[in-house]
């Protein structure tokens, strides 16, 4: 480790949706600690295309912190030089890794009840936390409020709801399209009893963010992170 920098392989990737990726990075030889539902940064050695937002981007960590070995992330695939870097870079290629960091994580109460709503590929930090806590036997009450465009652009949906039958504790309720989904959120009739975290694009992240205050949930209780199509 640099500093803040961790110094990584590509160990494995993998199409996991429509248009979406998944990359494993290798990070065995370092002493990495992180925290579920924290983001990471990656630096390229190079860019096999040209990208005016150079060789760095921020991404969620979607593994869970009690894989010592492996370190993950997963996104959209919007054609950046980046991106397009990343997805086909050997198998092998060194990258340069930024110390995990972050506040977007589970509460220390273990009786406060949890919803998350992910929008797409906001899904990613979630996926760390509700894997931690399956492993951890978290007694926190967890619902997952998940929506995409299609079910064919849906991450992780299979390994999500595998989760949901095995953890009693964690519920999952998938939406294809915002109309369902938004009256959904709007019809609850305990809000205040939840801790919030919403994760997605921007516009999807105000919305539900100001669907909760109107029902009356204190804005010290929602906690968010957008994504914008990085």
């Amino acid at each position: 480790m640099k500093g803040d920098r961790i110094t990584a392989k590509i160990k494995s990737r993998k199409k996991v949706a429509q248009g979406t990726y998944q990359v494993d990075f290798d990070v065995s030889k370092e002493n990495v600690e992180f925290v579920a539902g924290q983001h990471t940064g990656v630096w390229l050695p190079k860019l096999l295309y040209d990208d005016p937002r150079g060789n760095f981007r921020l991404f969620s960590i979607c593994s869970s912190p009690n894989n010592k070995k492996i370190l993950s992330v997963a996104f959209s695939d919007r054609g950046s030089g980046f991106k397009r870097t990343l997805i086909e870079l050997p198998i092998g290629t060194e990258v340069e890794i930024m110390k995990p960091v972050g506040f977007f994580v589970l509460p220390v109460d273990k009786k406060q009840k949890i919803a998350f709503i992910a929008g797409g590929i906001g899904i990613t930090p979630f996926r760390s936390m509700l894997n931690y806590a399956a492993e951890k036997k978290l007694p926190n009450k967890i619902v997952l409020y998940y929506v995409n465009r299609s079910k064919e652009t849906t991450t992780f949906l299979p390994e999500l709801k595998k989760l949901a039958s095995k953890n009693k504790n964690f519920s999952l309720k998938n939406f294809i399209g915002r109309e369902k989904f938004i009256a959904e959120v709007k019809k609850l009739s305990n809000p205040a009893e939840f801790l919030w975290y919403i994760a997605g694009p921007p516009g999807l992240v105000a919305e539900i963010r100001n669907t909760l205050i109107l029902n009356k949930v204190n804005p010290n209780k929602i906690l968010t992170e957008e994504f914008s199509g990085y």
